[in-house]
């Protein structure tokens, strides 16, 4: 007998699996962040898949992707959108941004200036963006995917992928008794020094 959950991972482990090799235990924290409709964090060296697996994500859900490179310079109204003035019709229109994505990597989050992380962590809480004064409700299948990225100099401290959702994860430094979902780990490749 199959459930609606197991046929969920199955059709997402054939989806993203014909393009990310090597990602069952990833795909299957994917599959839990979905279905808790949470968000995931994706730490790794570079080269390793993060912008793939998430742009498939997003085919395989049938929903649109963006992506967010993080510098210190990018601003909440980088990713949110802005109001223009709109001449035909003689007022301001909001114009959303790529924060309206049903699927949005935001890569290298570590890097965004604190305002941009707020208004993200805003975005992934409470499924809406501020902007002047108004609140936009994003679409509502809106999944994050945050990536980060080290280079590190030992295979030992391999990369994991962590499905962030309410209740379910618990910190490394738990034990693994106590915490029903351990983090995934993506098979990794020596990084030059």
């Amino acid at each position: 007998m199959s459930t609606a959950l197991e046929d969920l991972e199955r059709n997402l482990q054939g989806a993203l699996g014909a393009s990310v090799i090597g990602m069952q235990s990833v795909i299957h924290a994917l599959a839990i962040a979905i279905v808790a409709r949470g968000h995931v964090l994706i730490q790794g060296a570079p080269g390793l898949g993060k912008t793939l697996l998430s742009k498939t994500l997003a085919a395989a859900l049938g929903g649109s992707f963006k992506r967010i490179q993080g510098t210190a310079d990018l601003m909440p109204s980088d990713i949110i959108g802005v109001h223009v003035y709109d001449t035909s019709r003689n007022e301001f229109v909001f114009r959303p941004g790529p924060l309206f994505a049903d699927v949005l990597l935001f890569d290298e989050i570590n890097r965004a200036g604190p305002k941009t992380q707020s208004a993200l962590l805003e975005a992934m809480e409470e499924r809406q963006a501020s902007v002047d004064r108004r609140n936009y409700r994003l679409p509502a299948g809106f999944r994050c995917c945050l990536g980060t990225s080290w280079l590190r100099r030992s295979v030992k401290a391999a990369p994991c992928y962590r499905a962030c959702h309410p209740g379910l994860w618990r910190t490394p430094s738990t034990t693994a008794s106590s915490s029903p979902l351990q983090p995934a780990r993506l098979p990794s490749r020596p990084c030059a020094p």
